[in-house]
């Protein structure tokens, strides 16, 4: 017993060796065993996965036109491969001049004391905007304020204006103070009226009854009419005649072509009540060089005799000798007044 005692207690380090080498590698064979397997059914998992979300894309875009993309019954913007070219050059032109186009309004406070629409000509320091006539008259006590494309009012000062032409220009100083943050907004860009023709299209961006920023779409109808702006001394030729409506509140605002340059200023001064009259604007190239007159001066410098002419025919009626113009009014200190001329004089030549 001592001897098989001696033997198996000796042997023990035999036994621990082997248990230790058994345990060791039946675990590593096990668990070897174990991850290989885990990891050929994680690829299996991942390749059907893989298979099964392509197979969904391809049947989501075979069927989608099929379906409405916004079941909740919100309206999505169409992408650009979804428009028209007319309707990306409409949405461009809006886009680029929309920060340059503000809203000419009476009492900071209110939006419905008259006004009309404006534009930004230049930013000297500060910032000048033309706009109508009517646009400046129709606002209350005299006070004259700007609401910017982002909804700031600002307060305004009337520089001069034209009433032949239905044009004015207002200052704004648009400081940090006044702006609080907000971006300044652009000058647009000056196209030329001089190669309009008719049959071109044409956009105004104007403030109809309260509305901000609303766009009418037409075309250029005729060239060279005449405007006879209300409490004018005189008509303007050369406008031109547009079949889109020129709301009293889009008086003022910018004629801009496919390019998005201003090519004239809206004028409701032919429209009739309601608004619902000729559609005039004037040619830029005319608004540039008044605005630049005013801007220099405070008001528009131009030539003129200081007289009135009678209708033809005028002289043969009334038994004068010779044919010509008769002279019906000859305004105190104009320059006729000065070099002599009197009501009842004919004109038989010029030059």
């Amino acid at each position: 017993w001592q001897s098989a005692q001696q033997r198996w207690q000796g042997s023990s380090s035999w036994r621990e060796r082997y248990w230790e080498r058994f345990t060791t590698e039946g675990f590593r064979s096990s668990s070897r065993r174990f991850f290989t397997a885990a990891r050929e059914k994680l690829m299996r998992y991942r390749r059907t996965s893989l298979s099964a979300f392509l197979c969904f894309l391809l049947l989501v875009g075979h069927f989608a036109p099929f379906f409405p993309s916004d079941r909740t019954g919100g309206a999505s913007l169409p992408s650009s491969s979804q428009l028209s070219q007319a309707e990306l050059v409409r949405i461009r032109a809006l886009e680029n001049a929309k920060p340059g186009v503000v809203h000419i309004i009476g009492e900071a406070a209110s939006s419905d004391q008259g006004g009309g629409t404006g534009w930004v000509y230049s930013d000297r320091g500060h910032v000048y905007i033309v706009t109508s006539v009517r646009a400046v008259d129709t606002t209350r006590h005299g006070e004259l304020h700007v609401r910017l494309a982002d909804q700031t009012v600002v307060p305004a000062r009337l520089v001069g204006l034209d009433r032949s032409s239905d044009l004015a220009v207002v200052e704004v100083n648009l400081d940090r103070t006044s702006l609080k943050g907000s971006e300044r907004p652009r000058p647009l860009r000056l196209g030329s009226s001089a190669s309009l023709r008719v049959g071109q299209d044409v956009y105004i961006i104007g403030n109809p009854f309260g509305f901000d920023h609303t766009l009418t779409r037409g075309m250029i109808s005729a060239v060279g009419r005449t405007l006879a702006a209300e409490g004018a001394a005189r008509p303007v030729s050369g406008a031109l005649e547009i079949d889109a409506r020129v709301h009293l509140g889009n008086s003022g605002g910018p004629l801009l072509d496919s390019s998005g340059r201003v090519v004239g200023m809206a004028t409701a001064a032919s429209s009739q009540k309601g608004g619902g009259g000729l559609g005039l604007a004037m040619p830029v190239d005319v608004v540039a060089q008044r605005v630049e007159s005013i801007l220099e001066r405070g008001h528009v410098n131009r030539p003129e005799l200081g007289l009135g002419l009678g209708p033809d025919g005028l002289a043969e009626r009334l038994g004068c000798a010779g044919s010509g113009a008769v002279i019906v009014e000859v305004p105190k200190g104009s320059p006729a007044d000065e070099a002599g001329v009197r009501v009842g004089d004919v004109v038989v030549a010029v030059g």
